[in-house]
């Protein structure tokens, strides 16, 4: 089957010595715990509307560096090719796999990098601190579909400005931007991984150096921001929360024949509440709804627990912009609502670590193959959650589900405050927050006629007035029904500066 596979490839060429094509096997496996199709104790009853669509246990005999997945995220394919999937591993790997594994497949594996080019795998630090301890990553859509390095595109500031992708490395707290996705056959340059300069800040927030609490789950709010959330904070007996951070992205100015460098800066600094014992593994973006492109920005937080005598709990929530952009605003905490949990007595549970969100493959003919059983012309997406055996095979797997989400909206939680104002007060540092609550004036006669009610800046500086300063890009995190401080009802729009 491997050779079937691979006859015919023929863009296979000397520019692939930099990454490796491996076999990949996946066996179908059932949701429930107990092997049966679906019984009812299995069945995910949550009020999203999430659904099972497919399951299947990878494994790689001919890759022994295939396992440890650590995150995940989704690359949409051009045209009417089906898009891969993207991960990460505990050894320093960066993979790319198909997004719905066959029996037998050909999935892609690159050695993560430095700055220099050099391979991270099994390389320490001079304190002996791992450099391959990868732990998430976060793909801009600009780079998912770029085949070459996008510092070689040609047009310089254009191509380059759109942002690439960044993976986190813990005990090292090293966060790095790679100008191209790995694991790509086109590739034409090789892989590089540019440090941001915010280890020390990850060290304050998640743990010191060559902690196992590094920064857990990543991925980009926009082109110019990434949110950031640690495993844990620097004590790790706590479990009442963990720090978050918008971290703004930052390039600068291009020298003779170079591109200019990237860094980094703390944005907002925020704490994500945890429910009981299962803490952060990972986060994805929810995409644009193809029917409603202006939606609110959301946010799927995938979290995980283990107990000896229990086994491995799943949790999803989920996390809406308008929160995440409060919490920021005030220096508060997120609390997201729960979309659906795997408890181990009812499911098939392992170390879930990673997930994707992509838009559905609805029923119809224009699916095709791998549709899934909703209605033609439904609204949906498809949610993709992979575990890390720890490289244990056995007593571990690697597990590939992939779920059906209708989008139906969960409570809002922050629509029943009254007021913007009486809660809004600036980051500790770094960028500039504002919310303005807008709603209507009231009478028919006075049609699209609108009231600003609240406006909450962030005076800058400790002096007086509002002194200018250069205005960096925002942050749009969409408009949101709320209370308006009258009283009446109105909409909440809510940017970063």
């Amino acid at each position: 089957a491997e050779r079937l596979l691979r006859a015919g490839r023929g863009w296979r060429s000397a520019r692939l010595r930099q990454m490796e094509e491996f076999t990949l096997i996946a066996g179908t496996v059932s949701l429930c715990a107990d092997g049966a199709p679906s019984p009812p104790a299995c069945t995910i009853g949550t009020a999203g509307g999430v659904t099972f669509s497919r399951g299947v246990e990878l494994t790689a005999p001919s890759a022994s560096f295939f396992g440890g997945l650590s995150s995940l995220a989704y690359v949409e394919a051009s045209g009417s090719d089906n898009g891969s999937l993207v991960s990460v591993t505990d050894r320093g790997y960066g993979l790319r796999l198909p997004e719905r594994p066959a029996a037998v497949s050909i999935a892609t594996a690159e050695a993560l990098t430095d700055g220099s080019g050099a391979s991270v795998v099994g390389a320490r630090d001079g304190r002996g601190y791992r450099l391959d301890d990868s732990e998430a990553v976060a793909v801009a859509a600009s780079a998912a579909s770029a085949a070459v390095d996008l510092t070689e595109a040609g047009s310089g500031e254009g191509r380059d400005g759109e942002v690439g992708v960044f993976v986190s490395f813990e005990r090292v707290q090293v966060l790095r931007r790679y100008s191209r996705l790995f694991g790509s056959p086109f590739a034409s340059s090789a892989l590089r991984g540019e440090r941001l300069g915010v280890a020390e800040v990850l060290e304050a927030a998640c743990g010191g150096g060559g902690s196992n609490t590094g920064i857990e789950a990543l991925d980009l709010i926009n082109q110019t921001h990434l949110l950031a959330i640690c495993e844990a904070g620097p004590d790790e007996t706590d479990f009442s929360g963990v720090p978050v951070r918008i971290l703004q992205l930052e390039r600068g100015p291009a020298g003779a024949g170079q591109s200019g460098r990237w860094s980094a800066a703390v944005a907002a600094r925020l704490t994500l509440r945890l429910r009981g014992r299962l803490t952060p593994s990972d986060v994805a973006r929810v995409p644009p709804s193809r029917y409603s492109p202006a939606a609110p920005a959301a946010f799927l937080l995938l979290e995980r627990s283990f107990e000896p005598q229990y086994g491995n709990a799943v949790r999803v929530r989920l996390l809406r912009g308008d929160a995440l952009a409060q919490a920021a605003a005030d220096g508060g905490e997120v609390d997201p609502p729960e979309l659906f949990t795997f408890t181990p007595d009812a499911f098939a549970t392992d170390n879930f670590e990673g997930i994707a969100v992509a838009p559905a493959r609805v029923g119809g003919a224009e699916a095709g193959e791998g549709a899934l059983p909703a209605p033609s012309g439904a609204e949906g997406y498809r949610i993709f959650l992979v575990s890390d055996d720890n490289f244990n095979p056995g007593p571990q797997r690697t597990l590939l589900y992939e779920l059906f989400w209708p989008g139906a909206p969960l409570p809002n939680p922050i629509a029943d405050r009254p007021s913007c104002c009486a809660r809004a007060k600036p980051p500790s540092a770094g960028g500039e927050w504002r919310a303005w609550a807008v709603g209507g004036a009231g009478a028919a006669a006075a049609g699209l006629c609108l009231l600003l009610l609240c406006a909450c800046k962030r005076r800058a500086g400790g002096g007086g007035g509002w002194p200018r300063r250069q205005q960096r890009p925002a942050v749009q995190l969409g408009t949101f029904p709320v209370q308006a401080c009258g009283g009446g009802p109105a909409a909440l729009q809510l940017q970063l500066r």
